[in-house]
């Protein structure tokens, strides 16, 4: 992986963010939300546009004088590798600026090998920047979502026990020698919530929970468009609202692969997991039902703690279970006399594919080119 990217300022990367977040906004728009002086602005929008990083999306509309034009994002102008290590399987995945998926491969390592995964991750990053014809002065490097608990201001996780050979791995040193020093680790949920803000609901709701259904139970914050890492850089773990007698009852993955096995319906992994109308999505629908106290008591404390306009369900849950879950994870919420509170919406995750691979992708982005994590 080669680190000669074109080079962003701080303040070339406040522009650029913001220019992400209101596309087809203008330099009189700019202007007055950032509070630069006009000839400022002017410079850093011109150097982001001759590096390729924005465009003009349509003619001038405003300004006095001479009109100014709107500006968005240039798709081809980076992009990025996300990687989501979970407990039976690795997905890499391939975005462009703007987050969007440009390709998707599952690689055939074992999760729990680091050098193989490490491996087969450089050899598929540079099949696919040949296949797409991508510049490597365009590469903003690759970004790990890891299950577990983060050490404290470090790249090292507390893994769940599937992937126990990566635990406490120091992951962007384990990478670099293969892929170069862009590289930037986070845990999955978290990227998740990145990726559902960059492509998915994130888009209308700055203030949202993401609650992700994979092997365990995790989740992310929103806050006005910002990720929370918290003090310890573990916010959103949700899997510790449940003491050890809820675990077995709380609404993850794993438990419902147990489930269906125990009821007769055997189930290799996650990705096999039955859809709506195939055999065995009864059993899917009795377990949602047996583990509904507990998303009951998860959306509560989520609405008391954070008060998001929406929680949303993603993960390695396919769409069929997360719009399932989300369903039944509405509930009402009144004064003291009775009186209906606005609680938040529920919705099933928008993003495709595996959200915290598109997130670590992103996350990779936001380091490299804006300077910033969330």
């Amino acid at each position: 992986m080669s680190s000669n990217l074109i080079s962003v300022s701080k303040s070339q990367g406040l522009v650029l963010d913001m220019i992400r977040r209101q596309p087809g906004t203008t330099r009189t728009r700019l202007q007055n939300q950032l509070g630069l002086p006009q000839q400022s602005l002017h410079r850093l929008t011109t150097q982001l546009e001759e590096q390729g990083l924005i465009r003009q999306s349509g003619p001038a509309t405003e300004g006095r004088g001479k009109p100014t034009p709107p500006f968005q994002l240039n798709p081809a102008g980076a992009f990025a590798f996300g990687l989501s290590i979970n407990a039976a399987s690795a997905e890499l995945v391939l975005t462009d600026l703007t987050g969007a998926v440009l390709a998707e491969e599952t690689l055939r390592s074992d999760p729990d090998d680091p050098p193989a995964v490490i491996a087969e991750t450089a050899r598929l990053s540079a099949m696919l920047i040949s296949r797409q014809r991508l510049a490597l002065a365009r590469h903003a490097g690759l970004g790990v979502a890891m299950q577990g608990f983060r050490a404290a201001g470090q790249d090292q996780f507390r893994t769940i026990v599937q992937l126990d050979r990566w635990y406490d791995m120091p992951i962007r040193a384990a990478f670099a020698q293969a892929l170069g020093p862009l590289v930037y680790a986070e845990n999955n949920a978290k990227l998740g919530a990145i990726a559902e803000a960059w492509t998915g609901h994130g888009q209308r709701f700055p203030t949202f929970a993401y609650v992700s259904l994979n092997y365990g139970l995790g989740g992310g914050f929103m806050v006005e468009g910002n990720l929370s890492f918290g003090a310890h850089w573990n916010a959103g773990e949700l899997t510790t609202l449940f003491n050890l007698d809820q675990k077995p009852h709380r609404p993850a993955l794993g438990n419902l692969l147990r489930y269906l096995r125990e009821h007769g319906h055997e189930v290799a992994s996650i990705k096999a997991i039955p859809r709506r109308g195939t055999p065995g999505w009864d059993l899917v629908e009795a377990w949602v039902e047996e583990v509904h106290p507990a998303l009951h008591q998860l959306t509560r404390a989520l609405w008391g703690i954070l008060d998001p306009a929406a929680i949303i369900i993603g993960g390695e849950a396919h769409d069929d279970l997360r719009s399932l879950i989300a369903a039944h994870c509405p509930f009402e919420i009144r004064d003291r006399l009775g009186n209906p509170m606005r609680g938040p919406l529920c919705l099933p995750g928008a993003v495709r594919g595996d959200p915290s691979a598109c997130g670590a992708a992103i996350f990779a982005i936001r380091n490299t080119l804006y300077g910033t994590q969330g």
